[in-house]
Formats: C-alpha cells, structure tokens, sequence
C-alpha cells in the first residue's frame, strides 16, 4: 500500500505520524487539546475530520480533502498578510489540482512544527519531535470507511494500552453523539453508518485486526 499517496480535491485518507525514537507525544491533558486545537486550525480550512485517535507516540485521522471551490473561497477570504506562499500559488494558479498535494503536505508541515516547538518550550526539549515524512493512503470510502472509524477508535485497543477502547478517551467516538460538534463532520459520519444506533453497534463488536487485512487498512508498526 501507498502510505506517501497525493492529495487529491473530494478525496479520503489515511493520515498517521509517529515521534521520532517512540518519544512521547502527550505529557499532559492540555497537550491532547492544544495538539487538536493546531490541527483544526492549520488544516480545517483543507479537508474534513471524520475520526482521530491520539496515542503516545502516534496519531491517526480519517479525512476528505475538501473541493476546489471550498479552498479557493477560503484562501481568497483570508487576509492576504496571512496567506503563506503556497497558498497564494495554489489561489494564483488555475491548475489547482496540480497544487492541492503540496498545499495539504505544506499545512501538516506547519502544524508539527507549531506544535514541536510549543511542546519543546514547555518541557525544555530540542529537536525534531515527529518523524519526518508523515504517511497518509488513499481509501474507497464506499470499502473502508466504517473499518477505518473503528480501526481508529479501537487503536489504544490494538496496542494493549487498554481492554476496551472506551478506556481510552482520547479519540474521537464520543465526539458523534455531540452533534454540533465543530471538529468533526458528525453528519457525514452518521450518514455512511446510516444511524447512531449502528455507528454504535459496529465499535461494540470485537474484531482482530487480522479481519482488516483484506480491506488493506495498513498496520501503523508503532
């Protein structure tokens, strides 16, 4: 499987990193809430978040970069001050698609170095915190999407961190019965599980994650 995939306009991904040497991500609570808070600023704008987990050396996102129309519309109602480079080249260039991967990798970049060197100055570290090339694949979102949600929720499960993945509350389930939710698209979740009532049932069953396999959701190794 392809885990450096493009980025491509309307499409969905598989994104996950890792600190370098299995460092710790998260020393404290607040560390978990600023890391989401830098994630939804630098990359809300580009694509929609439909589940995330938040491990101790790693992290995983399920996404769908946005439409052309909906990036174009926010870079142009940005200040233009605020604007980086590559996102008046993508605004400036009427081959967006030929821009839209540079421009997502470019907004990641910006969130691990934001949040390196928050974490740095808080506990006196120096470094690169994450790994250097972060991996992210392409998925059907019609096959794999419900398995994604699930392999995602259940991750600190798969890692024996916990018995049951509720034990951990650092990820995104409890974030579906919050409706107004602005992290997540808690709509289109409910949608591709048809109701809560299922979206419920489907994380309640015990799957190995050898049942993944077939469907190709790829072994994080952390």
């Amino acid at each position: 499987m392809n885990t450096t995939a493009d980025f491509h306009h309307n499409c969905f991904y598989h994104i996950y990193n890792r600190t370098n040497n299995k460092e710790s991500l998260f020393k404290s609570q607040e560390n978990y809430s600023y890391f989401l808070r830098r994630y939804k600023h630098y990359l809300s704008p580009y694509l929609d978040i439909h589940a995330y987990a938040l491990l101790t050396n790693h992290f995983h996102f399920s996404i769908r970069i946005k439409s052309e129309k909906e990036i174009t519309t926010h870079i142009e109602n940005a200040p233009t001050r605020r604007r980086s480079e590559t996102e008046s080249r993508y605004l400036n260039n009427n081959a967006k698609e030929n821009l839209i991967n540079e421009l997502i990798v470019h907004q990641h970049q910006r969130f691990f170095i934001s949040y390196a060197q928050a974490f740095n100055k808080m506990y006196n570290r120096k470094g690169n915190l994450f790994a250097r090339q972060f991996k992210r694949s392409q998925f059907d979102p019609e096959e794999k999407f419900k398995y994604l949600q699930y392999y995602i929720h259940h991750n600190a499960r798969k890692h024996r961190f916990v018995k049951h993945f509720l034990d951990d509350q650092n990820h995104s389930y409890k974030s579906i019965f919050t409706l107004n939710d602005s992290f997540l698209d808690v709509s289109y979740v409910l949608q591709e599980f048809i109701s809560l009532e299922r979206f419920i049932a489907f994380h309640e069953q015990v799957y190995s994650m050898k049942e993944f396999y077939g469907l190709e959701i790829e072994e994080d190794g952390f």
